[in-house]
């Protein structure tokens, strides 16, 4: 029997505000009102490592080991309905209580006075905050209790002990808010003093609307983001561009100091409130470092600065243009900066110089080349400094990259003892912390990959290489539920990021729900619309759903943008499943100008001039010279059961009947397993009229995973489409003669 155990836990309680008036007004729209909000809350307390106890009726009662991570779970609950309510006409509001305290835990049950306690705060709770505990407040970082109002020692129904009570929002609180807190302070407390004047109350109300309008002043609650534009380098004759690396990367760390201040992507710059712009200019031996930020939507100047001194001196520089900037959007927006300050690496000028310089080819596409020398350029930094932690950061990127391209194991241990070594010297990386995250993960370390992931993002909330990371890591290790969670995380946070879109639209594809993967890459074209990419998972997505006519538009937008061969041929492929014969042709001959010897290309248009009536002297010709291009293949490689299978059909529809059917029986192609080796000899008993030879073809075809909806597109099936045992094939079912 389980016994009952005491352990100090979060306690969590929320319940939908107005539900019972929802359920009278329209009973299935509340329903799904209901359903949405819980999927918002569930996703929210599993991502936060929360536990749902119950969850009955609108309720729901949730419990955290961690006092932390169940503040930021309720903070963020609140951050996503007020997310939810600007795209949807309905709002969702919800109150939360939080508790932290000592309960009996038996099994799945948790109970005691503490639990209560929470409950009770739940039903003070303000629809736009949470109402918490002392022990709640006391846990919180400085400036989120500067987010707090404190609500007085309101008596609580059946519990002993009066409690100091707040309410906790997401940013700073407007005068109105407090107000209205107040205002439900003194209500609270006349319900249970009934004998005070009514001269004492007005008195109470002035008071409160002073101390609001005096005191509790403060600035809206939102985020900033700024655009950083490329810092410019005025004397790239003589200055090295990688200089400018440096700087960017000290601006975007140093903003993340500003709260509520974020550095936009470059998918996100069309939403900047500022624009932060600079240069570096070479003057006699010395070297000048300025910055401007201008206001995005009027360009008025918001400032500027500048700094001098010796290129030696380029990592103290760098920092004091920053400083000017980290100054100018703090007096902007009237927003402190945080007390908590990163030290000044004690880094030399060389080593500094060396790492800019691998950070350099670090950007360029991986090839083994540029990976060695960014490799041994880290290298030469640490020589001089080895207590560079970005230079670790740097060096165990570049080795997983040469791993990913070589697949030498002893390049993943490399990785991951340079980043175990950044770690050390700097626990705070969240870059670190996502780079090791993608190693175990290569390396099927779930657990170690999602822990690393998450350690990133709590370091760096706003991290999305994090969340796609985890999403990712939660998929591989079959917690789908999570992974879609994150994803949509992952988007939320930046919808104008196109990698988020895409690995959100894989996890979709890969289990199969097509619908959401089109909806994903089709966000992808619209970001990224010259990314050939783009259009090729759009077109597989819509390939898969039996559209065959859209999925031949798009492989055809493709083709534009990359006309190489293996693209036009599969632009042809479509249009020829969709019966657009001449254009599949067109595309065809530009593949097999590109590349003449491939077999398989002159046997595709071969196909497609079968089906075009006055094209049939050349789709002879054609089928000629693939049966010469796929003969010399299987000279390379005479086990190659598709070539084999494909010169079979080429002989029969040559009239080579006999040789057709010798190869196929020296081969034993009948018993392969591969289903394109059945659909081809499901084709070439089509050509020689053994119909049950095809029919039995085409069911083995159809059981070994081709595509159903492939088959019932194929031309050369045409004449068959309208029979019994073709349309049973291609539902599933075995012909009448196989049962």
């Amino acid at each position: 029997m389980n016994q009952a155990a005491n352990r100090k836990l979060a306690i969590m309680f929320t319940d939908l505000v107005g539900y019972s008036s929802m359920m009278v007004a329209n009973e299935e729209q509340a329903i799904k009102r209901l359903a949405e909000y819980r999927d918002i809350l569930f996703r929210i307390i599993q991502t936060h490592s929360g536990k749902v106890i119950d969850s009955a009726g609108d309720s729901v009662f949730a419990s955290f080991s961690n006092l932390r991570q169940a503040a930021e779970a309720a903070l963020e609950i609140q951050r996503s309905l007020q997310q939810y309510n600007k795209d949807h006409a309905d709002p969702i509001q919800a109150r939360i209580g939080l508790h932290y305290g000592e309960v009996l835990e038996k099994g799945d049950i948790v109970y005691g006075d503490d639990v209560n306690i929470a409950a009770r705060l739940e039903s003070l709770g303000d629809p736009e905050g949470i109402c918490i505990s002392e022990p709640v407040y006391q846990s919180l970082q400085p400036q989120q209790q500067r987010d707090c109002v404190k609500f007085g020692r309101p008596e609580l129904k059946n519990i002993g002990s009066n409690l100091q009570v707040y309410h906790l929002f997401h940013g700073p609180v407007s005068v109105a808010k407090r107000l209205q807190l107040q205002f439900r302070r003194l209500k609270i407390y006349l319900g249970t003093h009934k004998f005070i004047s009514l001269a004492l109350i007005a008195a109470m109300l002035l008071l409160v609307m002073y101390a609001s309008a005096t005191i509790f002043s403060s600035p809206p609650s939102r985020d900033y983001q700024v655009a950083l534009n490329k810092i410019q380098n005025l004397n790239p004759d003589s200055l090295p561009q990688y200089y400018t690396i440096g700087i960017e990367d000290e601006i975007r760390a140093r903003i993340q100091r500003i709260p509520r201040v974020f550095v936009s992507t470059a998918e996100d710059q069309g939403r900047a409130d500022v624009i932060i712009s600079g240069s570096m200019q070479r003057q006699t031996g010395r070297v000048r470092l300025t910055y401007r930020i201008v206001r995005a939507d009027n360009g008025v100047l918001v400032g500027k600065g500048s700094v001098d001194g010796e290129l030696t001196d380029m990592w103290t520089l760098q920092g004091k243009l920053v400083d000017g900037i980290e100054q100018a959007l703090s007096q902007q927006w009237n927003l402190p900066i945080a007390s908590k300050k990163t030290a000044t690496p004690n880094i030399s000028a060389q080593a500094y110089q060396y790492y800019l310089q691998a950070r350099e080819y670090a950007k360029r596409p991986d090839d083994r080349k540029t990976l060695a020398v960014s490799i041994s350029l880290y290298k030469k930094a640490l020589d001089l400094d080895d207590g560079f932690a970005a230079a670790y950061a740097g060096l165990c990127d570049a080795y997983w990259g040469t791993y990913l391209l070589e697949k030498d194991t002893g390049k993943v241990d490399q990785a991951e003892q340079a980043c175990l070594q950044a770690q050390a010297l700097n626990a705070e990386s969240a870059e670190v912390q996502t780079a090791l995250g993608e190693i175990y993960r290569g390396t099927g370390k779930l657990t170690q990959s999602i822990a690393a992931f998450n350690r990133a993002i709590s370091l760096e909330p706003r991290n999305i290489s994090a969340y796609i990371g985890l999403a990712d890591a939660y998929a591989n290790n079959d917690q789908p539920d999570l992974a879609e969670q994150t994803y949509l995380r992952a988007v939320g946070l930046q919808p104008g990021n196109w990698k988020a879109w895409v690995s959100y639209g894989g996890f979709n594809f890969d289990r199969g729900d097509f619908a959401r993967a089109e909806t994903a890459f089709r966000k992808v074209v619209e970001l990224v619309p010259d990314s050939v990419d783009a259009y090729a998972n759009l077109g597989a997505t819509l390939l898969f759903q039996g559209r065959i006519k859209e999925a031949a538009q798009i492989f055809g937008k493709q083709a534009q943008l990359d006309p190489s061969a293996t693209i036009l041929s599969n632009a042809a492929t479509m249009y020829y499943y969709d019966g657009e014969f001449e254009k599949a042709r067109e595309l065809y001959q530009k593949a097999i100008r590109l590349t003449p010897e491939q077999c398989l290309l002159w046997s595709n248009l071969a196909d497609a001039l079968h089906q075009i009536p006055e094209r049939q002297n050349q789709a002879i010709e054609s089928d000629r010279q693939a049966l010469i291009r796929c003969n010399k293949e299987t000279e390379i490689n005479t086990d190659d059961k598709i070539i084999l299978v494909i010169i079979s059909r080429l002989r029969a529809r040559l009239g080579q009947m006999e040789a057709a059917r010798e190869l196929i029986d020296k081969n034993d192609l009948q018993h392969s397993s591969d289903p394109s080796v059945q659909l081809y000899l499901a084709l070439t008993y089509a050509h020689s009229n053994q119909l049950d030879a095809m029919k039995n073809a085409l069911a083995q075809a159809v059981k070994q995973g081709y595509p159903r909806f492939l088959v019932k597109a194929e031309p050369a099936f045409a004449p068959f489409r309208n029979q019994h045992w073709f349309e049973s094939i291609v539902q599933g079912d075995q012909p009448e003669n196989q049962k």
